[in-house]
């Protein structure tokens, strides 16, 4: 292989790793009023109601508005 082509495998690897970081990062980020769905359950359990509906909860709703 040539120097060239592998300054291009290069270029085209990072463009690559940081194109699928970003995706991951926007998944992760769409998604996430389903996570704080399935979470809520196991969390409002193990810190008990009170302290879920006052504290944890309006958290997940600005996070979910925004």
């Amino acid at each position: 292989m040539g120097k060239r082509k592998l300054q291009r495998q290069a270029i085209y690897n990072i463009r690559m790793i940081l194109w699928n970081g970003a995706c991951s990062v926007l998944f992760l980020f769409i998604f996430s009023v389903v996570y704080f769905g399935f979470l809520a359950l196991p969390i409002g359990m193990g810190v008990g109601t009170d302290d879920y509906f006052y504290g944890i909860m309006p958290l997940a709703i600005r996070l979910g508005e925004s």
